[in-house]
C-alpha cells in the first residue's frame, strides 16, 4: 500500500498502521511460540535471540533509510518500505515448517499429534520421551479448564 502509491499522505497513514498492528501481532506471537516449544532449560536464551535478531533487523532498517536518504524521489521510502514486504513474504515462506504447538494439540484432546510434535520439537535429543512433558501440558489444560468454569 505504502510502496504502490504516492499521492495521498491517507495510503501512507493507513499503511504505517497496518505495519504496526502487523508487526505488534507477530512479536507477540513469535514470543509465545517460541516459549511454548523451547525446552525449559533454553526458553530464556531462545527468547533474548529473538529480541536480538528483532535488533539486528532494526540496525539494517537504519542503514538502508541512510543508504536512500539522498535519493530525490520517491524511491528513497519505498526501496526501505519494500523491505517490510520482503520480510513478510520470509515469514509466509517459513510456515509450512513451524509444527503446531503441543499445547495446541492438548487444548483440541490430540495427543497422539502432542506428543508427535513434542518429539519433532526435541529431535536433537533421540532419547527423549514426551510422556512427562505431555502429563505437565495435560494437567496445565484441566486447570485451566476448571478455572475456566469457576469463573463468570
Amino acid at each position: 500500500m505504502q510502496v504502490a502509491d504516492t499521492t495521498y499522505e491517507a495510503s501512507l497513514t493507513l499503511g504505517r498502521i497496518l505495519i504496526g498492528i502487523k508487526r505488534g501481532q507477530c512479536t507477540v506471537t513469535s514470543l509465545i511460540y517460541i516459549g511454548d516449544v523451547t525446552p525449559l532449560h533454553i526458553r530464556g536464551p531462545a527468547l533474548m535471540m529473538f529480541q536480538f535478531i528483532q535488533s539486528i533487523s532494526q540496525l539494517i532498517a537504519v542503514g538502508i533509510t541512510q543508504g536512500t536518504k539522498d535519493i530525490n524521489s520517491t524511491l528513497s521510502y519505498k526501496l526501505s518500505m519494500s523491505g517490510l514486504v520482503i520480510l513478510l513474504l520470509m515469514l509466509f515462506a517459513g510456515l509450512p515448517f513451524i509444527p503446531e504447538t503441543p499445547t495446541w494439540y492438548v487444548s483440541r484432546d490430540r495427543h497422539a499429534d502432542a506428543a508427535r510434535a513434542l518429539q519433532r520439537i526435541r529431535k536433537g535429543n533421540p532419547d527423549y520421551d514426551p510422556t512427562n512433558d505431555l502429563t505437565v501440558l495435560t494437567e496445565a489444560r484441566e486447570r485451566e479448564l476448571e478455572n475456566k468454569a469457576k469463573s463468570s
